[in-house]
């Protein structure tokens, strides 16, 4: 598995206080042959220069500079970019585990999936485990991630072998466009994201994030239904409840 590289793109906006942390994830990885592409989105803080200061440490990480502001343009802009076979995402203020992606690989290259991802834990900001976010099935369809989104951006990894990088589908400029994006892939290879049956990344919890606004949440699911998906009305209300009640239970049960 040792040619085969790995394309990690990850998005930076004003990151200095977790930037390092989550650059030493993959830098830990058991996986050696990957790129580290990291996107800063005209950040007005320290973070680029921790991220040059990382990458005279090792050359595999790579820093571009995207003047296009938000997180879906730097992520297109980090996919035409990338030279890897593979491609994974993580933003800057997440973790991996150290042997994320060796786990994916090796399924990829024994199972022939083109579409992974995996369960993830949920940290404070401070790194503290606040819970796990498991995802039950072997397979995600897309009337699965209709009906809720299971696949946690820093948990998926993609194959386009045999696809070079400008002919690979890039993200819709949209709100919840890694959500979209699942859809997009879907379509592209015709086949169910396979699930790797471990917690093998960490997903940062920030107290006033935008996840965190419930209701910011359910009006850009319901965007990508009926705005990006162009679901009829009634079939969009039918997985905006799905959508609710699957949010209660994760947060209450």
């Amino acid at each position: 598995m040792s040619g085969m590289l790995v394309s990690i793109v990850m998005p930076c906006y004003n990151s200095e206080k977790f930037i390092a942390e989550s650059i030493m994830s993959v830098l830990a990885q058991t996986y050696e042959c990957f790129e580290l592409i990291i996107i800063d989105n005209m950040s007005s803080d320290s973070s680029v220069s921790i991220i040059e200061t990382l990458a005279k440490i090792d050359f595999r990480i790579k820093l571009l500079k995207c003047k296009k502001k938000g997180a879906a343009e730097a992520r297109n802009y980090g996919i035409k970019n990338s030279r890897g076979r593979f491609l994974a995402f993580l933003d800057s203020d997440d973790l991996w585990d150290k042997d994320k992606l060796s786990k994916h690989v090796s399924y990829m290259m024994g199972s022939g999936s083109r579409l992974t991802c995996s369960s993830y834990r949920l940290i404070s900001e401070d790194g503290v485990c606040l819970d796990e976010f498991n995802v039950p099935e072997s397979k995600l369809s897309r009337e699965d991630l209709l009906r809720t989104c299971s696949v946690g951006c820093l948990t998926v990894v993609v194959d386009f072998g045999g696809v070079d990088s400008f002919m690979r589908p890039l993200m819709p400029i949209i709100a919840k466009e890694d959500y979209a994006y699942w859809f997009v892939l879907l379509d592209y290879f015709g086949e169910r994201f396979s699930v790797i049956p471990h917690v093998l990344a960490s997903y940062r919890v920030h107290k006033n994030g935008v996840s965190s606004k419930k209701y910011i949440e359910i009006a850009r699911q319901w965007n990508v239904y009926r705005g990006f998906l162009g679901l009829r009305f009634a079939r969009s209300l039918k997985y905006i409840l799905c959508y609710i009640v699957n949010g209660i239970k994760k947060t209450y049960l």
